[in-house]
């Protein structure tokens, strides 16, 4: 392309002197303006004697030859020696290569690091029965099988373990789990909880107890269940977020103390004497917790904790006599409930009562080597019966009842003792609302002799230290 006067350029662009075919509204559009080689204003005109370098190849256009835009076919020039092949090119240490970032990949192309390089399996390597070769040269289970967890092939509905017959007993420590087999105690078990349903709230019947808080009590979550065996009552293993009040006690940063339940306005009750010892800022509470060794997720529902900010005790507890053994834990945060996380209510009305009633139970962790949540029934004992079995009984302040399963092992102090208004552990559940009756403050043994007591909650004032706790601090 050459820059000439217009006059000097045709309607094609081609030099042909003395044209004069262009008018000035067609030049403004057809021609590219451009500067003389003596300064002068010109417009981009082709020499019609100029011949491509690169010669028209006849027939059809195949590699290495090239079509251009006005259909001519051509072979590309020959590279002079020294010069990289497309795409590669001339890099700074003098060698053949890809423009940075990409790079050369085997397929003798340019492209990224991410570019999918992987090698299949040797033909020559031999999978291992029952496995086979498959279409993309690694080893598996000829469909429709599948490799299952022991290594072999088999359908996905393929029972791979072999429970222990009935009559074989399981030597200790290993205990007969709800699938049949001997294992350990603390064989982790995943609670699947159903998901929330919406409930609307009952008409309370005159005589029946209310929470501390306008709304709805809590239900027990029976629907929880076992990811790797039905729900199964006869091994005391609650359910993630069965038990939703459920909470525990923790001296910072991680050593638990004690169990304790959660209560209206953001509060965890518990024992006095699980935190007579203690600051309320060097305690933290921690609820919606399942596994209390490491405090892991259920359902993407992490526990949620707070720091202790106040601490109302019982103003007649006595750490010599151990009655009216209760504290109330005011939380620095709020805490937001979920399907995990729930208040449970207190008997405000008394309509739950404390003498042989088989419909309570408590929760926790225990002693034993189980780290996930359990629960065990207790069966209210009479006046008479406690007196009984508890030296110093004191039916004012205090409840007794025996234990179906092994507290010592099951259950740690701060428990709640938690009833229903049922009075029958075996009857339909009408409703199934839990009420906080008291604390699990001690027990006469760890045999099968074992009584547990309770301190009782008085709610008047259990009320009124919800709202003024600084009124309730531990007296000498």
């Amino acid at each position: 392309m050459y820059c000439v006067d217009r006059i000097d350029c045709n309607k094609s662009r081609m030099i042909a002197k003395n044209v004069n075919a262009v008018t000035e509204e067609e030049a403004v559009f057809r021609f590219m303006a451009c500067k003389k080689p003596d300064g002068g204003r010109g417009v981009c005109c082709q020499d019609p004697n100029y011949k491509d370098d690169w010669p028209t190849v006849p027939g059809t256009c195949d590699p290495p030859n090239v079509r251009f835009d006005d259909g001519r076919c051509v072979t590309p020039p020959t590279p002079p020696p020294g010069s990289c092949p497309p795409p590669l090119i001339k890099l700074l240490n003098g060698s053949c290569g890809c423009k940075p970032p990409k790079v050369l990949l085997p397929s003798g192309k340019c492209g990224t690091e991410t570019t999918i390089t992987t090698t299949p399996t040797p033909p020559d390597e031999k999978c291992k029965p029952p496995k086979v070769k498959l279409s993309d040269d690694k080893c598996g289970c000829k469909p429709p099988l599948v490799l299952l967890p022991n290594d072999k092939c088999g359908t996905e509905t393929t029972i791979t373990t072999t429970p222990t017959p009935p009559d074989e007993k399981c030597k200790p420590p290993k205990v007969l789990l709800p699938s049949g087999e001997c294992g350990q105690n603390d064989t982790t078990i995943i609670v699947i909880p159903p998901p929330p349903t919406p409930t609307t709230t009952p008409t309370t019947p005159t005589g029946s107890p209310k929470t501390a808080r306008d709304g709805e009590c809590t239900t027990r979550n029976r629907q929880a269940k076992f990811a790797k065996a039905s729900y199964n009552t006869t091994n005391f293993e609650a359910g993630a977020g069965e038990f939703p009040w459920h909470g525990a006690v923790f001296k910072s940063p991680n050593e638990f103390l004690c169990s304790c339940s959660f209560t209206p306005g953001s509060t965890c009750t518990t024992t006095a004497s699980c935190v007579e010892d203690y600051q309320p800022s060097e305690l933290k509470v921690v609820v919606g917790v399942y596994n209390k060794a490491n405090l892991e997720a259920v359902s993407d529902q992490p526990p949620k904790s707070s720091v202790v900010k106040n601490i109302a005790f019982d103003p007649q507890y006595s750490s010599s006599t151990g009655k009216y053994d209760i504290a109330i834990l005011h939380l620095k945060n709020n805490i937001d409930v979920n399907n995990y996380i729930k208040e449970i209510c207190i008997d405000e009305r008394g309509a739950i009562y404390l003498e042989n009633n088989n419909d309570c139970v408590v929760t926790g962790w225990g002693n034993g080597t189980s780290k996930t949540l359990h629960y065990v029934n207790v069966d209210l004992l009479s006046e008479a019966e406690c007196k009984k079995s508890v030296p110093g009984f004191d039916a004012e302040a205090m409840a007794c009842g025996r234990p179906e399963q092994e507290v010592c092992r099951y259950v740690e102090f701060g428990s709640g003792l938690q009833c229903r208004d049922q009075k029958d552990r075996n009857k339909e559940p009408a409703r199934d609302h839990y009420y906080l009756k008291g604390t699990y403050s001690g027990v006469t043994s760890c045999d099968r002799s074992q009584v547990m007591t309770f301190s009782t909650i008085n709610v008047n004032q259990f009320n009124e230290a919800l709202v003024n706790p600084r009124k309730f601090p531990l007296k000498g």
